[in-house]
């Protein structure tokens, strides 16, 4: 696909903006599904508009950010499978080791801190004081930083990497 897309009179970033575009998409439409069976379910949000919105906004933003992880690893692969493989234990590892499934006081102590450093713990605890209040500044920030740190670097990396592909 890459090779008929590089025959294109298109500008030679556009596949990679493209697949991040579309990563975007995806995760909005995953989270207004997920959240949609939640209303239907009884969930129901505690804050006003602004922070509903901050709800709404955050994980698409930091999918795309893990988007650019993605793409700078599949660019570097030597095969799909390699890559796939590896950014999904990636991704349970990170899954498990956060806060999405339980509190971190009752993680068992020597799993709590790389909870407490992990992407999606920040980002998990963000979307819960933006659901429901509470403590909002201090997962927020980090839940930013991590955001905007994936993005720059690896979308650096996928950049680079892509353009060393379009070179071969």
């Amino acid at each position: 696909m890459d090779d008929r897309l590089r025959t294109l009179p298109m500008a030679a970033g556009a596949p990679l903006v493209g697949r991040l575009a579309a990563e975007a998409v995806r995760g909005a439409v995953t989270v207004a599904v997920v959240v949609a069976a939640g209303l239907a379910l009884g969930f129901r949000f505690d804050t006003g508009p602004l922070e509903i919105a901050g709800f709404l906004v955050l994980p698409v933003a930091f999918g795309a950010a893990l988007g650019c992880v993605m793409i700078a690893v599949a660019v570097r692969a030597v095969a799909a499978e390699t890559s796939a493989s590896a950014l999904n234990a990636l991704l349970v590892a990170l899954s498990f080791f956060s806060t999405g499934f339980v509190p971190r006081e009752s993680l068992a102590d020597r799993v709590r801190p790389v909870a407490a450093v992990n992407p999606l713990s920040s980002v998990i605890e963000a979307m819960r004081a933006l659901a429901h209040g509470g403590a909002l500044a201090g997962p927020l920030t980090r839940s930013l930083a991590w955001t905007i740190g994936l993005a720059t670097v690896f979308g650096y990396l996928a950049a680079r990497g892509y353009r060393r592909r379009n070179l071969r």
